[in-house]
């Protein structure tokens, strides 16, 4: 009697404890890792020119080698050179016994590539603006040496001049300065998309409050949806807002600029 009493109890005791939740498992560490690997191959310290097309980077660092191809950053990471090179665009502006090197460039709202040339050739201009289609590898004379000289004015200095392409909403600058002067083309960027555009210069000088705003090689410019410029001084941090007139506007520095001599880190066409 007394064993069976026991087993009772214990079978008891059993059924208790099937009834309580099982106890949790503890979660396992994820493992996390981090990969580190060069995807483009520039050089540090250098003025680098960047811009962004149908999921592409495309880079270039004219003081490094002006005469090279423009290179693109693929979505897969792959580094790859385009057939945007210098020896195009002499054959298409006609020399054959020297090439330009590239200066300038931006991207087009539909994904093709306007970029600014320049050298010389038997004491000859070879300063251009050429059309590049990535998808196709078509390209097409926007503006010759010819045209470019005189829209600028600045003649044979032209080929002496820094380049700056901004594509700001429908409108393309095209700023050109050495040390002498500064000219501000305007481009219809639809035009130019349909490989058809003519070169305006619709103002002499930046004006600011009636005085004439000086403008450095060293300033750099960038486009906003208006059609109207943004131009830093890298050395001083100090911004200016530029209407299609040339009116120039003081702006506020962005509140999350560190120092307002901080530079930016590339000189590009976004």
């Amino acid at each position: 009697m007394r064993r069976r009493w026991l087993t009772i109890l214990l079978l008891f005791l059993l059924l208790g404890a099937c009834d309580e939740p099982p106890t949790p498992l503890a979660p396992q560490p994820r493992e996390m890792f981090t990969e580190w690997r060069s995807i483009l191959p520039l050089r540090a310290n250098q003025r680098t020119l960047l811009a962004i097309a149908s999921g592409r980077v495309y880079f270039h660092q004219p003081d490094v080698d002006p005469f090279a191809p423009l290179h693109a950053l693929t979505p897969a990471g792959e580094t790859i050179e385009t057939s945007l090179t210098p020896k195009r665009v002499a054959d298409l502006i006609g020399i054959t016994d020297a090439v330009p090197s590239l200066r300038a460039f931006d991207t087009l709202a539909d994904g093709k590539l306007l970029a600014y040339f320049s050298g010389t050739s038997r004491r000859a201009s070879m300063a251009s603006l050429v059309l590049f289609d990535p998808s196709t590898n078509a390209l097409t004379l926007i503006a010759s040496p010819q045209q470019l000289a005189d829209a600028s004015g600045m003649g044979l200095l032209l080929d002496l001049a820094d380049a700056q392409l901004v594509r700001a909403g429908s409108t393309i600058w095209l700023r050109l300065a050495n040390v002498d002067q500064t000219a501000f083309l305007q481009l219809d960027a639809r035009a130019v998309a349909s490989g058809q555009a003519r070169l305006i210069r619709p103002f002499r000088s930046l004006r600011l409050d009636e005085v004439t705003l000086d403008v450095s090689p060293s300033d750099r410019f960038s486009g906003q949806p208006d059609g109207m410029l943004s131009m830093l001084r890298p050395l001083t941090g100090q911004r200016w807002r530029i209407s299609l007139e040339g009116r120039a506007f003081v702006a506020e520095p962005p509140t999350t600029l560190a120092h307002p001599s901080v530079a930016p880190l590339f000189d590009a066409a976004v």
